[in-house]
């Protein structure tokens, strides 16, 4: 099967790890949100408030190496 993606969307580990296994490249919301921040299309604390505000769950540890990431 060709899907014809150069990279996949997906959070779960086990799913990333498996995408990763058939060459693609995998990218969380997390760094997704990253790269955008980078690229001045978000800003960072928005964005990670918003994504706060729905069931997506983070641990602190990892929210505060992510916001150490970008300088808005």
């Amino acid at each position: 099967m060709t899907v014809g993606a150069n990279f996949v969307l997906i959070d779960e580990r086990k799913g990333r790890q498996a995408a990763e296994d058939h060459g693609l490249q995998a990218y969380g919301t997390l760094g997704v949100i990253l790269v955008a921040a980078k690229r001045k299309l978000v800003t960072l604390d928005d964005a990670l408030g918003r994504l706060q505000k729905t069931n997506f769950r983070v641990s602190p540890r990892l929210l505060k190496s992510v916001r150490g990431t970008v300088h808005d």
